[in-house]
């Protein structure tokens, strides 16, 4: 089976690109710790008032492309992505594990069924 591995650039028009106050940026992802643990939708909510999103799984996986290991620290927490348990509705996905792998998604679980780590994303601008 064929892929195409992704991914964008650190610059636009030769002038680099950066992120909002408070985010890293981490390959070419803006990323920030989540505040304590949160159920999803508490998790959704903070990220937004940061102007992110929570970061899903490809953007997690993109940054330990880069060489950095954003799941350090917490074994467990939310995906930005739809995960399904029953009905994919309220349903998020999470990580299993503290480091980066190429196995590292959990099971779906609903958005306030638990409380766990997670971590904000944003766009890097000019």
């Amino acid at each position: 089976m064929s892929f195409r591995c992704c991914g964008s650039s650190k610059t636009a028009g030769g002038v680099s690109k950066t992120c909002p106050s408070g985010f890293s940026l981490k390959g070419t992802i803006c990323y920030k710790n989540g505040s304590g643990s949160k159920n999803a939708h508490q998790a959704i909510g903070w990220c937004r008032s940061q102007k992110a999103h929570v970061c899903e799984h490809n953007e997690m996986q993109q940054m330990c492309g880069a060489g950095f290991n954003g799941y350090r620290g917490n074994s467990r927490g939310w995906y930005g992505d739809h995960g399904t348990k029953s009905n994919w509705d309220d349903e998020f996905g999470q990580w299993n594990s503290q480091n980066c792998g190429d196995n590292n998604d959990g099971p779906a679980y609903h958005a306030t069924e638990v409380s766990v780590a997670y971590r904000c994303c944003t766009a890097a601008g000019i």
